[in-house]
């Protein structure tokens, strides 16, 4: 139906990604953008998540490719692309390329958020990454767990701190996207 307006298919998309009904999203997310204009607000998320469907619908090369064109348009500074360009690879099976990717991003970031998750990652499959810092815990692998109502509690929590505690706005922004593996 072509008297849908942009946003109208922007909330639609949301509506159906917060469903995990990811392929319906993905062409409402399409939708919305074919319909938009450059510079519409209303289209931020639906352009960012259109990204994140093919990992979210097991599509990893594609999900790779864009992680990549992502990750290289930030020239290094898209933390989250670069792993999540990792994560691709590695369920495409491609462990030694996204240990690789892995390895990239904790030299580029050791301090952010995505190489701690980076070196869970490595120590999964028995890789070390050696990072300029160490975790405290020889404890069993920690597990990361859904929140009860993650986008009511973590994502107020991010609005109201997000400034001051960037981790907590990466914390909503992976539960956003439905990662608990």
């Amino acid at each position: 139906n072509n008297s849908k307006s942009s946003g109208a298919m922007a909330r639609l998309g949301m509506i159906y990604f917060n469903g995990a009904y990811y392929e319906e999203a993905e062409r409402a997310f399409q939708s919305a953008v074919d319909r938009g204009e450059k510079g519409d607000p209303d289209l931020w998320m639906p352009r960012r998540l259109l990204d994140w469907l093919p990992y979210r619908l097991g599509r990893y090369e594609e999900a790779a490719r864009k992680f990549k064109r992502i990750s290289k348009a930030g020239r290094g500074r898209n933390h989250y692309a670069h792993y999540w360009w990792a994560r691709s690879i590695h369920k495409l099976g491609r462990e030694d390329e996204a240990v690789k990717i892995y390895h990239q991003l904790i030299a580029r970031a050791p301090y952010s958020f995505y190489a701690y998750l980076a070196q869970m990652r490595l120590e999964e499959v028995g890789r070390k990454a050696n990072p300029p810092w160490r975790r405290q815990s020889q404890g069993p692998k920690p597990t990361i767990t859904p929140a009860l109502q993650p986008l009511e509690s973590i994502g107020e929590f991010a609005k109201r701190y997000g400034d001051d505690l960037p981790l907590w706005e990466m914390i909503y922004g992976l539960i956003f996207i439905g990662e608990t593996s």
